[in-house]
C-alpha cells in the first residue's frame, strides 16, 4: 500500500470515527481549588461534609487519605497491602468501599479511621465506582460496560453499555453520580463523559485538555479523578500525579446536565 493510499484511509477512518459521536463538546471554565499529596497515582476521590477521600494507586504504593476539602490538609491515611493496586472508592453511610485493580477485593474501610472491615470479591477488573442513594451502586472495569452491584452483597444486579449515537465508549474509568447523571473518566483521554443512566447515551463530553495539559508539563499524567460536592453545585477533578485540584461550577453546563 503507498503511503499516500495509507494516510487517506486511516483519514477517512478517523473521520467516519468522529461522525459517529451525537452529544456536544463543551470545555467548562475551571478554578483551581486545593493542592494534593506528593506522588499520589489518583485512582478515586469522593466528597462529603467537607472532607475528601483520595485513593491513590500502584503496586507497593496504594494508599487512601482523608483530606480536608478547604485546606488540602492530610488528616489521615492508611497504606494497603503491597499487592493491591488501589482502583476508585466510593462512600456507603459510613463505609469507604475501595476498589482494586486485578485482586478481586472490594474492601470497606471505616469513613473515619480508616480501618478495614468486611471483603467482598469481584470477577473481572475493577477500575471505578460511584454510589447513589436512588440510582445503585455502579462500577466500571476499563470497558464499555457499566455494572451495578448489590450495596450490601456486592453481587451483580444488571450491566449497560455506554455509547454515544452508534459508537461505543470503552475505557471508562473512575466515576460519579452527579445529580441524576454519571460522570466518567475515559482512561487516557482529558475528556470526561456525561452519562444518563436509564440507557447509557452520553448526554455531553467536557474537554478538560486545557488543565491536563498544564498538569502533564509538571509531571503529571493522565485526567482521573471526579467528585461531586452538591452544596457548592461543583465537581471537583484531578489526575495522576498531579498537584491540584479543580472545580467545575455546574450551573454553566447545558441545563438537562445541571439540574
Amino acid at each position: 500500500m503507498t503511503t499516500a493510499k495509507h494516510f487517506f484511509l486511516v483519514l477517512f477512518s478517523l473521520l467516519t470515527y468522529s461522525n459517529c459521536f451525537a452529544a456536544t463538546v463543551f470545555s467548562p471554565a475551571t478554578a483551581a481549588t486545593i493542592a494534593l499529596p506528593d506522588n499520589c497515582y489518583t485512582q478515586g476521590i469522593s466528597y462529603h461534609d467537607s472532607h475528601l477521600w483520595l485513593s491513590c494507586g500502584l503496586y507497593g504504593q496504594s494508599k487512601i487519605y482523608i483530606l480536608s476539602s478547604q485546606t488540602g490538609e492530610i488528616q489521615k491515611q492508611q497504606s494497603f497491602p503491597r499487592y493491591w493496586f488501589a482502583e476508585g472508592n466510593t462512600l456507603i453511610d459510613n463505609k469507604i468501599i475501595q476498589l482494586t485493580w486485578k485482586n478481586g477485593i472490594i474492601a470497606e474501610l471505616d469513613k473515619h479511621q480508616l480501618s478495614f472491615g468486611k471483603r467482598h470479591t469481584v470477577k473481572g477488573e475493577a477500575w471505578g465506582i460511584s454510589y447513589h442513594r436512588t440510582h445503585g451502586l455502579v462500577m466500571s472495569d476499563g470497558t464499555a460496560a457499566l455494572t451495578w452491584l448489590d450495596p450490601i452483597t456486592f453481587s451483580k444486579t444488571k450491566t449497560m453499555l455506554v455509547h454515544d449515537g452508534d459508537q461505543t465508549i470503552t475505557k471508562l474509568n473512575e466515576l460519579e453520580w452527579v445529580d441524576n447523571t454519571l460522570w466518567a473518566n475515559i482512561w487516557q483521554q482529558s475528556k470526561i463523559a456525561i452519562i444518563d443512566p436509564d440507557n447509557g447515551q452520553v448526554l455531553q463530553w467536557l474537554d478538560l485538555e486545557k488543565i491536563t495539559t498544564e498538569q502533564q508539563n509538571l509531571d503529571g499524567e493522565v485526567l482521573n479523578g471526579i467528585a461531586y460536592l452538591p452544596e457548592q453545585k461543583q465537581v471537583w477533578i484531578t489526575g495522576k500525579n498531579w498537584q491540584t485540584i479543580y472545580s467545575i461550577d455546574i450551573d454553566q453546563l447545558h441545563p438537562h446536565i445541571s439540574e
